[in-house]
């Protein structure tokens, strides 16, 4: 079966082969473990050579994927095959943006466009759709050949793109799933003094299961990001929004984090006093 399969991907190029690419694994493997796992088998089979042809399979996944990919069956599937990949630096970041550009003739950034797209991404944890966000908004705001900052200021930078994506990806829900973002969002943010508030990392399993499922589907898109929690022997998983920007700048939310402070604050100090009786029974 994947012999014939693989056979029958090559046969559709007349080059000397194909790239299988496979993106955000994770999602898969987080909603469909078994299933998941037996499409990894399969596309490991798939790889392989037919004649002269090859088929390359690429798949990515955050790396604590590999906890249940990973089993005494398809270890050595995996042995030589898996790289991992840090976080990209500032210099790198900065070859992300500039080099698509690089590459198509007459197209240019205006001097330390790239600079200050990359210092305002900072090290937020879903930085690269963040950027993506941001250049493809430039592409369409460009004059004639070029990406300037005067565009970028428009925009309002890294972070006005993130908003207006934000905006369009809740518009593009059901009412029922609009009311149930307005839930899973105010439990994203921490009310602080005044009229302040800060992104909070948030453990998966203090959400309701309706916002739970909201999460894992905002989530490709990196409105939101899932991950998991440093250290620890359970690595719990948590769901943080993706960027610090929305909770101080995104007006929707502004609004719905002053109409649930007093009931956030309330929350917050009940969550405070479990985790001190919980440790104290511990």
């Amino acid at each position: 079966m994947p012999t014939e399969l693989r056979g029958r991907v090559l046969a559709c190029g007349e080059s000397a082969g194909h790239v299988l690419f496979v993106d955000q694994f994770e999602e898969y493997v987080g909603a469909e473990p078994a299933a998941a796992r037996r499409l990894f088998v399969l596309l490991a089979a798939l790889a392989g050579r037919d004649g002269a042809a090859v088929l390359r399979v690429v798949a990515t996944a955050r790396p604590d994927s590999l906890d249940v990919l990973v089993t005494a069956g398809t270890s050595d599937l995996v042995s030589d095959a898996v790289q991992l990949l840090a976080p990209l630096a500032a210099d790198d970041l900065e070859q992300a943006v500039t080099a698509p550009v690089d590459a198509v003739p007459g197209l240019w950034f205006e001097p330390g466009l790239p600079e200050r797209i990359v210092a305002d991404a900072g090290d937020e944890p879903g930085l690269m759709p963040l950027v993506q966000f941001t250049l493809t908004e430039l592409w369409k705001r460009r004059t004639r050949s070029m990406l300037t900052h005067a565009a970028y200021n428009d925009l309002g930078g890294v972070a006005g793109a993130l908003l207006g994506y934000a905006d369009d990806a809740l518009a593009g829900l059901t009412q029922a799933q609009q009311d149930y973002a307005r839930r899973l969002f105010v439990q994203l943010v921490r009310p602080g003094d005044g009229d302040t508030f800060s992104r909070k990392p948030t453990r998966t399993a203090d959400l309701a299961p309706e916002l739970l499922n909201l999460a894992r589907e905002l989530a490709p898109g990196k409105l939101v990001v899932l991950s998991r929690a440093p250290g620890g022997a359970e690595r719990e998983e948590i769901v943080e929004l993706a960027h610090e920007a929305l909770a101080r700048l995104w007006p929707r939310l502004r609004q719905w984090l002053v109409d649930s402070r007093d009931f956030r604050f309330w929350q917050e100090q009940l969550r405070a006093d479990l985790h001190r009786w919980q440790a104290q029974d511990a």
